[in-house]
């Protein structure tokens, strides 16, 4: 998967987040590894910021409140005051696990560069063809995180440029009133620059996390799909099999164990509001919000089938190499070889994907949230009907 398109790609995306001084990765170009340099600079600073995650959850839940109560506000704004403090907080879960995990993703990004040199250099029965396609997904995966994460940014401060009075964004409790132009224009510009800068780290966040995400799982699923395919001898393949099984641990150790539920949550919760807006209120609304609210649907609901389906196909595909390196030894000629190599097997477990306190997610999760997502959505349409 880690052709050398790929090490071109990562370092300026990985050096752009850096930049926010919030995400404490670096990059190692004569290596080609992902670093955590320990910044104790970095490091007030995010606590500075993290304060307003709780700020603005606040003031927006606050003045979500308030329009309710009223019965008189606009169903755009509640929309954007509703959505806000879960984006917020899932974003803050996002750097948060950045932080507090930075270790462990640096361990992975490192066992997965080394464990992938010896996926490419294995005998196996893929053709050519397969092998360059997984490289190309890599490469998409990555591409498509970058591009989203461009594209909201710029979106998002679009929708501000157009609406900054709107009640979702601090500057509208700014008045202009009994000031001079000098202090009006510094104060719009002060709160243009908070909101762009507040905006590209949430935004960066989710997306980033996301694309970690996709792209591990999928190099878990195709190096198991690598060895499966293998023409190694029994034990070599024990061996892969073990190595593969270690680098998913260590996968499952970079998150915080409520970072995939409420991702979840969140983006079930986001399909449903989303939704509706699409399917009741979308000729009622700006065109940069058209876009925002058509494009996180989409992402959104790509990337949860992905999550879902590629989380699955880690449990049921290594469940499937275990069933046939068991078979496999039942054909050794060697009886001592045979009862040994069954030993081995025999120790081995599938392993999968954890969400929170489940240890592997099967296939049965996808259906499972689409359903309920699907059920949720229908509930909206039939309470609100206009």
């Amino acid at each position: 998967m880690f052709s050398p398109k790929i090490f071109k790609i990562l370092p300026p995306a990985i050096k752009f987040s850096g930049w926010t001084k919030l995400f404490p990765f670096s990059w190692d170009a004569n290596m080609n590894l992902l670093k955590a340099p320990n910044s104790p600079r970095n490091q007030f600073l995010t606590k500075v910021f993290f304060i307003q995650y709780v700020l603005y959850i606040g003031y927006n839940l606050y003045h979500l409140h308030d329009l309710v109560m009223s019965g008189s506000a606009a169903i755009m704004d509640i929309f954007w005051l509703g959505f806000f403090p879960g984006g917020y907080y899932v974003s803050f879960e996002g750097v948060l696990a950045f932080n507090l995990k930075k270790e462990e993703m640096v361990t992975f990004f490192r066992w997965m560069t080394e464990f992938d040199i010896h996926l490419k250099e294995m005998p196996s029965r893929l053709s050519p063809r397969r092998k360059l396609l997984h490289e190309r997904i890599a490469i998409l995966l990555i591409q498509f995180g970058i591009l989203g994460i461009l594209t909201f940014n710029l979106l998002f401060l679009l929708v501000y440029l157009m609406k900054p009075r709107s009640i979702q964004y601090a500057y509208s409790s700014w008045s202009n009133e009994g000031k001079s132009d000098f202090i009006n224009a510094n104060a719009f510009l002060l709160f243009l620059a908070f909101e762009a800068f507040t905006k590209t780290v949430n935004v960066t966040s989710y997306l980033m996390s996301q694309t970690w995400f996709l792209f591990s799982v999928a190099y878990t699923t195709i190096g198991i799909y690598t060895v499966s395919n293998s023409t190694n001898s029994i034990s070599q393949r024990l061996s892969h099999y073990r190595c593969l099984y270690l680098i998913n641990a260590q996968h499952n150790t970079c998150y915080p164990i409520n970072f995939s539920p409420v991702r979840y949550t969140f983006n079930g919760g986001c399909l449903v509001a989303m939704g509706f807006v699409i399917t009741r209120l979308l000729n009622k609304i700006s065109l940069p919000e058209q876009i925002i609210i058509v494009g996180m649907f989409v992402v959104i609901i790509i990337s949860t089938f992905l999550y879902l389906h590629i989380s699955g196909m880690v449990l049921h595909n290594s469940a499937a190499l275990c069933a046939k390196l068991d078979s496999l030894v039942e054909l050794s000629i060697s009886p001592r070889n045979r009862r040994l190599l069954k030993k081995e097997v025999r120790s081995m477990r599938p392993f999968g994907i954890r969400v929170g306190p489940i240890r592997s997610i099967s296939y049965a999760a996808l259906s499972a949230f689409f359903i309920q997502v699907s059920s949720l959505f229908t509930t909206v349409l039939v309470t609100f009907p206009s």
